[in-house]
């Protein structure tokens, strides 16, 4: 049986340029899911839908060359002739609709012994935060660090609702982070977590977090880049590699 909806992983590097010729396509196809997001559920995002609109072409791009990124996308595979079988992740996400987001940020390190809360302002944007820490290398990495991610703007179109995306997507996003984890910890195999802010009158969003294996540590008030304020839920799962 065809499958309705797949996961994929965008590409990380755009530097090759079998990869390069397919950015402003992927860019184009980012920019409709997110803003088609802010404008269906302004309430579940610290940004608005006015804010973005104004984004440049360039500034779409820089979302998917953004070296700290990992997009994860939830794609619809009903349309006829969405027979995705031995397709690459590229060539679905080239052919197929988004019908779902979301995007994993980081990792930078951070000392175990600061690792009881969110180390994060719900106030200041997470890609700022992440892009003014140090760069984490193998090299770099030192016994009790952890590795700090941070999951943002996790949607699903309604049209995708009820098939349980919302969940594949969060889980597409952690095994991203695991797989960076190994890749830049071994063979010191350090531990990381990840982090993510939710309106606090968004349950449904807090529970699903918390069915993935979330845990509730606290809220935060906040202030966005935008003027918008609000109160924010943060959950955090640790990552383990151990």
């Amino acid at each position: 049986m065809a499958r309705s909806f797949a996961i994929v992983h965008l590409p990380r590097k755009y530097d090759s340029p079998e990869v390069a010729t397919h950015l402003a396509t992927l860019a184009t196809k980012l920019k409709a899911i997110r803003l088609e997001a802010l404008k269906t559920d302004p309430d579940a995002f610290g940004s608005t839908y006015e804010r973005e609109v104004a984004f440049t072409d360039e500034q779409w791009a820089e979302r998917l060359t953004n070296p700290l990124a990992q997009h994860v996308v939830a794609l619809d595979l009903r349309e006829p002739g969405n027979d995705m079988d031995g397709k690459s992740d590229l060539e679905m996400a080239l052919a197929a609709p988004f019908v779902g987001t979301t995007v994993l940020i980081g990792p930078r390190a951070v000392s175990s012994s600061q690792v009881s809360d969110s180390q994060m302002s719900p106030s200041a944007s997470p890609w700022a935060q992440f892009h003014d820490a140090p760069s984490v290398t193998t090299e770099t990495l030192s016994p009790g660090t952890e590795l700090q991610y941070a999951m943002n703007g996790v949607w699903v179109h309604p049209n995708g609702r009820r098939a349980g995306l919302g969940k594949q997507l969060i889980d597409g996003a952690l095994e991203a982070g695991k797989r960076d984890m190994k890749r830049l910890s071994a063979p010191k195999r350090v531990n990381g977590f990840v982090v993510v802010f939710v309106e606090k009158d968004n349950e449904p969003a807090t529970g699903l977090y918390e069915a993935c294996g979330f845990k509730n540590i606290g809220e935060e008030e906040y202030t966005s880049a935008g003027g918008k304020e609000g109160v924010v839920v943060a959950l955090r799962q640790n990552i383990s590699l151990n």
